[in-house]
């Protein structure tokens, strides 16, 4: 079974990003979050976070990728390849 050790984050609350952190099991030290630097963009959240994410080293191992409006929810596995 493939399981993601690291979480791609967008503009959620710290609280909110703690509960996720603790029921997924991977340390919020291993979250990337950018919300605090661009502010909620709309659709082009999940964007900036992958930008950032392909940026900042790469993607060398699964990352759990999520993103929600006020509407819809929705969340996918990325996998090195």
């Amino acid at each position: 079974m493939l399981l993601p050790t690291r979480r791609a984050a967008r503009e959620l609350a710290n609280l909110f990003l703690q509960l996720i952190a603790s029921v997924i099991e991977i340390p919020i030290e291993n979250f990337l979050v950018t919300g605090h630097e661009t502010g909620h963009v709309g659709s082009a959240d999940i964007l900036i976070g992958l930008d950032r994410l392909l940026h900042s080293g790469g993607m060398n191992e699964p990352y759990l990728v999520a993103g929600s409006t006020p509407y819809a929810f929705g969340s996918g596995l990325m996998i090195p390849v």
